[in-house]
């Protein structure tokens, strides 16, 4: 367990174990590398503060929050709130599951990889781009953003809502 901050860690510095109950207060300035999957639990936070956090995969569990701005180099899952207020790259896929919130504002955030929405996904003074493209079974919110898909699908149970002011961009 990571119980406190961790922060000003080498870009060379690894972790090769399974993290259970990865439970840090704070991810700062941050270059951390895990080759194996890491948690955030039903309840604890991981706040990004313009470091990279390297895994295969993060796991954000209901009640979990990830939130701030930096790189996530693996797959994000997401089943509680993520909120990116910052510039942010996700080299990966992210799955946003039922339930789950995906909050950008403000700022600029990439996703390198596809993105399958089940839950929420809101734009706000933001600027979102699915380079992957971008798969959505739930809501899609945008409320003046920008936002760029190099592949777009609406499923049916799936919407897009945009107001006046939001640029919408599929190429």
């Amino acid at each position: 367990k990571f119980p406190g901050l961790i922060h000003n860690y080498s870009t060379n510095g690894t972790y090769p174990g399974n993290i259970p109950g990865f439970d840090p207060a704070s991810v700062q300035n941050l270059g951390w590398t895990s080759d194996t999957l890491v948690t955030n639990a039903t309840g604890k936070n991981v706040a990004l503060l313009g470091g990279t956090l390297a895994t295969p995969v993060l796991t954000n569990q209901a009640g979990g929050n990830v939130k701030g701005f930096g790189t996530l180099t693996g797959d994000l899952v997401n089943a509680g709130m993520v909120e990116f207020y910052g510039p942010t790259n996700i080299i990966g896929g992210l799955t946003n599951e039922s339930g789950g919130t995906l909050l950008v504002k403000n700022d600029q955030t990439l996703i390198t990889g596809h993105t399958v929405n089940n839950g929420t996904i809101k734009t706000l003074q933001g600027k979102v781009i699915f380079e992957g493209g971008l798969t959505n079974n739930g809501a899609y919110l945008s409320d003046p953003s920008e936002n760029y898909f190099t592949d777009l699908v609406v499923n049916q149970s799936g919407y897009l809502v945009v107001e006046v002011g939001d640029k919408v961009l599929i190429s």
